[in-house]
């Protein structure tokens, strides 16, 4: 019984740390905007450069429309904020830096597996995309779209 009212005590501590509902809500939206905007990315990669025979053009273009779907969904759709004249600034300093992150988390989880196989590239390309994500939430809940009170 008393190792019960331990687990109990536990796993009542464990909810506390949880996001509240209106966080929660908000992390489902913007994940549902993040795995959209890398479809928009790379669905329109692939037809621009199609059309144009231009990889790094074909990149950089569709990477600003998907990051412009990010910046508009999170902004209408996620955390329904008004933006100020400096928000778009501050949504691609957030992204300069994730962009930083993914590529150091992707390099160390790489240099920690000590090989290329497939699997070790999937893993640390998960584990980065990951801790880009969750610094992309923080940063654009409490930085970008911060809502005054």
């Amino acid at each position: 019984m008393q190792n019960y009212n331990k687990f109990e005590k536990k796993r009542k501590n464990l909810f506390k740390v949880l996001p509240n509902s209106s966080t929660r809500k908000q992390l489902i939206l913007f994940v549902i905007i993040g795995i959209t905007s890398v479809l928009i990315d790379t669905s329109s990669y692939f037809f621009l450069f199609y059309l144009i025979g231009s990889i790094n053009l074909s990149k950089f273009i569709s990477f600003i429309m998907g990051a412009l779907f990010s910046y508009y969904g999170n902004k209408n759709i996620t955390f329904k904020v008004k933006a100020k004249k400096l928000t778009p600034i501050y949504f691609s300093l957030v992204y300069s830096i994730s962009l930083g992150l993914n590529i150091f988390a992707n390099s160390f989880s790489l240099y920690l597996f000590k090989n290329r196989e497939t699997i070790s590239i999937l893993i640390s390309f998960f584990i980065a995309t990951l801790v880009s994500a969750l610094f992309n939430f923080i940063m654009i809940k409490f930085f970008v779209f911060k809502k005054i009170k």
